[in-house]
């Protein structure tokens, strides 16, 4: 998905959780970037599910969603933009329940702001953050990693 400079999208799934796991839901890869903006509702489950990996490389996020904000199957990377996620559970959760050697979420650059009824970032394998900022306000970690977390 490409933001248009100066652009604002908006996508809202229709609250009926049948109809998939999440507002943005990708079989493959997902890549975020550009200069403009993005507001996703999942009103009935995820607002991004992905099998794969999901890269933010720039634009203005948002993200409000019933269940976890961002899904990502195999990864999740941050590199730039801002990124706003308001999740009835955790914000961000890196997992796969049918193979746990995947699982991670790394960031090195960019801005995230964290609301959770539960954990701001869930990984299975790793964390890895080395750049940019992450402010939270969650109900319970900030943070949870079965594996090696890394924060510089």
């Amino acid at each position: 998905i490409e933001l248009a400079s100066g652009s604002t999208n908006t996508l809202t799934d229709g609250g009926d959780s049948t109809s998939g796991d999440g507002c943005i839901t990708a079989k493959d890869d997902l890549t975020i970037k550009g200069e403009g903006s993005l507001v996703i509702n999942g009103n009935a489950k995820n607002g991004i599910d992905c099998n794969n990996d999901v890269k933010i490389s720039g634009g203005n996020i948002t993200i409000t969603a019933t269940d976890n904000g961002i899904k990502a199957k195999q990864s999740l990377t941050v590199s730039g933009g801002t990124t706003v996620i308001t999740a009835g559970e955790d914000a961000i959760k890196c997992t796969d329940k049918s193979d746990e050697t995947v699982g991670e979420f790394i960031m090195d650059g960019g801005e995230l702001t964290l609301n959770a009824g539960d954990d701001g970032i869930v990984a299975t394998v790793s964390i890895t953050v080395t750049g940019g900022t992450i402010s939270y306000n969650v109900a319970d970690k900030e943070y949870s990693c079965d594996g090696t977390v890394t924060i510089e």
